[in-house]
This record gives structure tokens, C-alpha cells and sequence, in this order.
């Protein structure tokens, strides 16, 4: 999602959507390969969710200085701040 909504954007169009689909190859090729390699690279999973959670607040700045015009035109909306998580379970009291 990051990178289809970056491609819209021209000061990120060209590096931000090769990087996160690079973040996916990465991702399955650790999980492919996971099974031979050592727990010393066991860390690496988390390295490629930050660099995604960065290029997501990255876009999202880039979003929140475009004018509303822009955005609409391009079908590219920012994130609601207060998203509320769904919770299976009880209701809050």
C-alpha cells in the first residue's frame, strides 16, 4: 500500500516504491532461507519492519504538505490520526 501510494507522489516516486517492494523480496527471501540460517540473523525481520514503518511516516509527511486538491485528484489520502483498532471480545464497559 505504501508503495502504490508513494508512485503518485514525485519526491517519492523514485526511490520510495523500489524500496518496499525491495523490504518484501527481503522478507521472503528471509523467510525462505530462515530454516538454514543461524539465530545471529534473527534481527533482520525487524530491521526491514522499521524501514518500513520510516517510509510510511515518510509518506504520510508528504501527504500532510500536499494541498487537499492535489490529493483528491490523485485518489492519495493520508491516514486518519485516531484509527481505532478493532477488539474481538468484549465491549469496553
Amino acid at each position: 500500500k505504501v508503495a502504490r501510494q508513494a508512485e503518485k507522489l514525485p519526491d517519492l516516486a523514485a526511490w520510495q516504491p523500489l524500496l518496499m517492494r525491495m523490504c518484501q523480496v527481503s522478507t521472503l527471501g528471509f523467510a525462505v532461507g530462515a530454516a538454514f540460517l543461524s539465530l545471529m540473523n534473527l534481527d533482520v525481520p525487524y530491521y526491514l519492519l522499521a524501514i518500513v514503518i520510516l517510509a510510511r511516516a515518510t509518506l504520510q509527511e508528504q501527504l500532510k504538505s500536499r494541498p487537499s486538491a492535489m490529493l483528491d485528484a490523485g485518489s492519495v489520502r493520508p491516514l486518519a490520526r485516531n484509527q481505532h483498532h478493532v477488539v474481538i471480545g468484549h465491549p469496553p464497559a
